[in-house]
């Protein structure tokens, strides 16, 4: 409560009744008295391996005795698990078998890539025992240095490789390896083809300088990780919805709706590369529902709403008329869900208007860039078009043409 600090030897805390932390470094041999009925709480990193596991959980002395241990698995971390033990679904709870197995295959990887290793300074060593064959070649060619192939392979089928480029430069240089030479490559050669003729690596062929350079071009190049600023939900306003129904256009509807043209919405509400796409193409409008998604934890708006986009799901098309293109409205879900009761019950068909959801729509159909791209595997209209599912009139063939003619007619980014 004061704040001091003491030596463990001298704390008037003891072990078993203080808050420990172990970080990376002490997670091996690090001895403390801790409770019988302590739980811990381990942290799992990228590329975890067993030894590294094992150790951590090792500090829990008493594990079969009372003491209980906790795993926390990062987001990202957990997408991977779950690729690596194939779990069917994304709601599928990751349990301790499944980490483990994770851990196990990044294991494998880090040893094929340590036997990789091994390998090449083991030939290394062998092949220049010669005082000729240490002074490297001078090779700056950038076909030579850069113009590898990146492919999958054995560790043993890249030593092989390895092998044979050693090999060559020996004869080039006209330097005969000694009998034990030879035996230490024939024992290198042997171990490698029994522990690493199943486990697969990237061979890149390149040396080691150009493989750090490649790295850290590889690292620039990843997308780096920004931590958006917590925000709070947004109340939606309300507003008729059923005039959806009624009007020929969207910038008919009330004022309540607030309906803006998504050039203009995007040029106000948001900065970045989705600014840059020409929206004035397609008449393409939007509720303010639909664009203001969150306000700050003071209730005041928020400036750029880039990174608190909000999907998009619920669609409204308007057919063309004689002096209009088709135009179209995005609608937020809580919209989307008040304007299908309305749509339900409707007594009749309506024409001029229809409602795409593309949460359905994205199993049945697919958009490809380009013109006339637009396929339709087989009627799943009474499914998606909730506008005139439930009427026995109705006919898809009616409907298709609209969304046809509005994403063909838009830009390629648009389409995208």
């Amino acid at each position: 409560q004061r704040g001091g600090e003491y030596s463990l030897g001298s704390s008037p805390i003891r072990e078993r009744d203080a808050f420990v932390f172990f970080d990376e470094s002490r997670c091996r041999g690090a001895d403390m008295k801790l409770s019988p009925s302590a739980k811990a709480a381990l942290t799992v990193g990228p590329r975890m391996c067993k030894d590294k596991l094992m150790q951590a959980a090792g500090r829990m002395r008493q594990l079969q005795y009372g003491q209980q241990l906790m795993f926390v698995v990062p987001y990202d971390l957990s997408l991977k698990v779950r690729v690596s033990c194939r779990l069917p679904e994304p709601t599928t709870e990751i349990n301790v078998e499944n980490l483990f197995c994770w851990v196990l295959d990044n294991t494998v990887e880090a040893t094929a890539r340590g036997l990789s290793e091994w390998a090449k300074q083991s030939l290394q060593f062998s092949t220049t025992g010669d005082p000729e064959l240490r002074l490297l070649d001078e090779n700056f060619k950038l076909q030579d240095l850069y113009g590898a192939s990146i492919a999958e392979t054995s560790v043993f089928e890249e030593i092989l490789k390895v092998k044979d480029s050693f090999w060559r430069r020996c004869e080039r240089l006209k330097v005969s390896l000694d009998k034990k030479a030879l035996e230490e490559i024939s024992e290198t050669l042997d171990r490698t083809e029994q522990f690493g003729s199943d486990l697969v690596v990237v061979a890149t062929g390149l040396d080691e300088e150009c493989e750090r350079e490649l790295e850290c071009e590889r690292e620039l190049e990843r997308e780096m990780e920004r931590q958006v600023p917590r925000q709070l939900p947004a109340a939606e306003a309300d507003w008729d919805v059923k005039k959806i129904l009624t009007v020929s256009s969207p910038t008919q509807l009330p004022v309540d709706a607030k309906v803006r043209h998504l050039h203009k919405a995007i040029g106000e509400r948001l900065a970045g590369e989705l600014a840059s796409i020409r929206w004035d193409t397609v008449l393409l409008y939007a509720t303010n529902n639909f664009l203001e998604t969150v306000v700050t934890t003071e209730g005041c708006r928020v400036d750029d709403l880039s990174e608190y986009l909000r999907p998009t799901d619920a669609i409204v098309f308007y057919q063309a008329s004689a002096n209009k293109p088709p135009q179209a409205l995005l609608l937020s879900e809580r919209e989307a869900d008040l304007l299908l009761g309305h749509l339900w019950s409707h007594n009749s068909p309506l024409l001029h208007v229809f409602f795409l959801n593309l949460a359905f729509i994205r199993d049945f159909t697919s958009f490809q860039s380009g013109p006339n791209s637009y396929s339709r595997t087989k009627d799943y209209g009474p499914a998606i078009v909730k506008s005139a599912g439930r009427h026995p009139t109705f006919q898809w063939g009616h409907y298709v043409p609209i969304a046809e003619r509005y994403i063909v007619g838009a830009s390629p980014d648009i389409r995208e």
